[in-house]
């Protein structure tokens, strides 16, 4: 297996490779391009950063702890993709202009992984440092997405 751990921590993208269809617009740099500079926000703020699952194993919350080299009890929740992204797509009245910008880069982000990829999982691993995984299948039938994380006390 590979440790995509120290891919994380190192900035990798766990792949090394792009095999998008020819005629398709490469649905991991959409989403790289769509994430660039946004922020997601918890008790500390960290970026969206896309990755490519390249192992042959499925993706499921067993394999995600193999891979993350996280024992087995370790938490692990799925949720929907508007359930992760609503909360920071929400307009509310009192933003001000930037924070409405940033807003709707969200809604605009979580509506490109909705219309380029299949199949979409958000699975939350951990407690208190928590690794955020969005992850569905691109045009090729690849597993792609973008990580970030959370901190809740």
């Amino acid at each position: 297996m590979t440790d995509l751990r120290s891919d994380w921590e190192d900035g990798g993208d766990w792949s090394g490779g792009d095999s998008a269809e020819a005629d398709q617009p490469d649905a991991l740099a959409e989403l790289a391009t769509a994430a660039e500079g946004l922020l997601v926000m918890s008790e500390s703020d960290h970026p969206l950063e896309p990755f490519r699952w390249s192992a042959a194993d499925p993706i499921t919350p067993e394999t995600l702890l193999a891979y993350l080299q996280l024992p087995i009890d370790t938490p692990i929740e799925t949720r929907s993709l508007e359930a992760f992204f609503d909360p920071l797509a929400q307009d509310r009245e009192w933003f001000d202009d930037e924070q409405r910008v940033i807003a709707t880069r969200f809604a605009a982000l979580r509506d490109l992984i909705a219309d380029r990829l299949r199949d979409v999982t958000v699975y939350q691993v951990g407690t208190t440092r928590i690794t955020a995984l969005i992850i569905g299948r691109d045009p090729s039938d690849e597993f792609v997405g973008l990580r970030t994380s959370l901190i809740e006390t």
